[in-house]
């Protein structure tokens, strides 16, 4: 009962394979006869084109060498009769017979090598071989066929009113030729135009594995297992290929992260980094790395399952799209590996600014990347960039309306970048917040505040906020205060008291004088003074400024050298217990708001 299942299933695959060339030879003829007499040219091309296609993937995917071989033995047949009929109507003087029979002879010639053509084109195209050269090499015959000995024959016997039998039968077979040769040469110079779109893109034709395949199944000893196996579609060969494969596969994951690493530890170790989390940041390569391996593992299991036949298209497309998104992946996973290391190096040596900035670039990098990798994808497809693209203009207002927010706060963004407003790290205060900057992102900036809580604010209000930037000072940080002393104090104390602070401030190593030297690198092309842009602070003023209520007012108006806050609340505490100790020193009590009541006695 299963051999007769098997031949059932031989003889159902070699009935197609044997009717769909004769399909395609009479569906092709209608078009051809359509079109030359005035049918609708536009949709009758499309229906060819379409037959055509149609056509050469039936000739990948089915058995046509097999049904040929038949239709060849029969060729073949009528070949030896219309020999022997050319020679005995050459005998007999039947000059016209013989005409007639050498076309005829021409034409099954014709066919002949047709079928031989169409067995090598299905093997070139399934096994994805380039088809040019052989189609070229088809054209140039078809073309070298020179019908002029046969045409000023024909039309003598065409002006001929009375024509008989054998004249008709003569016209007739010129016809078919005529047909026969045109139809093939017009197929060919489709597939010579769509020769790069028609090759077999599969893994196993790129990699050349199908003849390996053929060669295993070609073996005697597999006949019989192959016979069984070739119901499920399986064979010893996919089998033998399929194991082979994934243990290539398997051992490729394991060696490509083995040398990876290495590598990369190697590398470090050059390089001199500390702190460096190696093992955690090596996976930023190695997990995309594997699941591509994997995944291509995939794709070439199925590709060896299906073959002769073709993927199906969606299936194709899927693993495109995977493979893309995986390649992508692993791209952006080196930019972040080395980006890590770079910016490990450069944080170790301090040499590092504008963070903010180069995190942003690295975001634009990945968002480009990832738009490469979709447009790459949407060509695959064959969809239309440019229509996509010039339907943008249409349709860009109502994106706009919906996408205003996210607009603004990218704009946003952009701004607080070109303009330096501030950085990642920097002190800053707008309206009823205040704290420290930790990422400036494309939509919004996140700012851990002082009592420790975090806090994320769009960036268009930022942008349209007025900020306090604290850290936007390179030398200066403000000292002002008045100490009020007693109205008992002698005028020659107070002066002595007033140089001889101004004179401990001048030479203080913490507090900025005019004698402190600013360098700066970097320059501007706005006319502005230099320090005022950098924020160099360096004012120092000590005077008796005010006869108060109950006291006498020294002013002390000065910068510390540093803008970091503790440093400025160190160099303060010993700016004012020097400031003590001087007026000590001087005999000068710091006065306390007091008051005196004078109490008057009524004489009456």
């Amino acid at each position: 009962m299963r051999i007769l299942f098997i031949y059932i299933v031989l003889f159902i695959s070699i009935l197609n394979a044997s009717t769909f060339v004769d399909d395609f030879n009479k569906k092709q003829k209608e078009i051809i006869d359509k079109l030359y007499n005035g049918g609708n040219q536009e949709k009758l091309i499309e229906e060819k084109t379409e037959l055509y296609n149609k056509f050469t993937n039936e000739l990948k995917e089915k058995s046509y060498g097999i049904s040929n071989r038949i239709k060849n033995d029969k060729l073949n047949n009528k070949i030896f009769i219309t020999e022997n009929k050319i020679k005995i109507n050459s005998s007999r003087g039947n000059d016209l017979a013989v005409f007639r029979d050498k076309i005829k002879l021409k034409l099954l010639k014709l066919k002949k090598s047709q079928n031989l053509f169409y067995i090598k084109l299905a093997k070139i195209l399934k096994n994805g071989k380039d088809e040019n050269k052989k189609i070229e090499s088809r054209l140039k015959y078809l073309n070298n066929i020179n019908l002029d000995n046969y045409t000023s024959k024909i039309n003598k016997i065409k002006l001929n009113k009375n024509k008989g039998k054998i004249e008709k039968e003569t016209i007739d077979v010129y016809k078919k030729l005529e047909y026969e040769l045109n139809r093939e040469k017009d197929y060919l110079s489709y597939l010579n135009l769509k020769s790069a779109s028609l090759k077999n893109k599969d893994l196993l034709s790129f990699l050349n594995l199908a003849t390996i395949l053929d060669e295993i199944n070609s073996n005697e000893k597999f006949y019989k297992i192959n016979k069984f196996l070739n119901i499920i579609n399986l064979d010893v060969g996919k089998i033998s290929l399929l194991f082979f494969m994934l243990f290539s596969f398997s051992l490729s994951v394991f060696l490509i992260n083995f040398i990876l690493k290495r590598k990369l530890n190697i590398y470090l170790e050059k390089l001199k980094i500390k702190n460096f989390d190696f093992e955690k940041n090596i996976k930023l390569i190695s997990t995309p790395s594997k699941v591509f391996i994997i995944f291509f593992g995939i794709d070439f299991s199925v590709e060896i399952l299906m073959y002769p036949n073709e993927l199906n298209r969606l299936i194709t497309n899927i693993f495109y799209f995977i493979h893309l998104f995986t390649i992508t992946w692993l791209i952006i996973g080196f930019i972040d590996f080395f980006l890590l290391l770079y910016f490990e190096k450069k944080f170790n040596k301090k040499e590092i600014n504008r963070t903010e900035l180069i995190n942003f670039l690295i975001k634009v990098i990945k968002f480009i990347a990832i738009l490469i990798a979709l447009l790459i994808y949407l060509n695959y497809l064959e969809v239309d960039i440019t229509t996509i693209i010039a339907s943008l203009g249409v349709t860009s207002l109502a994106v706009a309306l919906a996408a205003k927010d996210t607009l603004s706060n990218l704009f946003g963004s952009i701004n607080i970048l070109l303009d330096n407003i501030f950085s990642q790290g920097d002190w800053i205060a707008f309206n009823d917040i205040e704290g420290t900057v930790v990422e400036i992102g494309m939509r919004s900036t996140t700012i851990r505040t002082f009592d420790n809580s975090f806090i994320t604010v769009p960036n268009a209000t930022l942008a349209n906020s007025e900020i306090k930037n604290w850290n936007k000072r390179k030398i200066g940080r403000r000292i002002k205060t008045k100490i009020g002393v007693s109205y008992d104090s002698s005028k020659k104390d107070l002066s002595n008291a007033v140089n001889e602070i101004k004179e401990m401030l001048l030479n203080h190593p913490g507090i900025a004088t005019s004698k402190t030297q600013f360098n700066s690198t970097q320059r501007s092309l706005n006319l502005v003074k230099k320090e005022d842009l950098y924020g160099v602070k360096k004012t120092l003023l000590v005077y008796f400024d005010e006869f108060n209520s109950s006291s006498l007012d020294i002013l002390i108006y000065c910068f510390t050298k540093s803008i970091d806050w503790e440093e400025w609340l160190s160099v303060k505490q010993d700016v004012y217990y020097k400031i003590w100790e001087i007026l000590e020193k001087n005999n000068l009590q710091i006065a306390f708001p007091t008051q005196t009541i004078e109490l008057k006695k009524n004489n009456k």
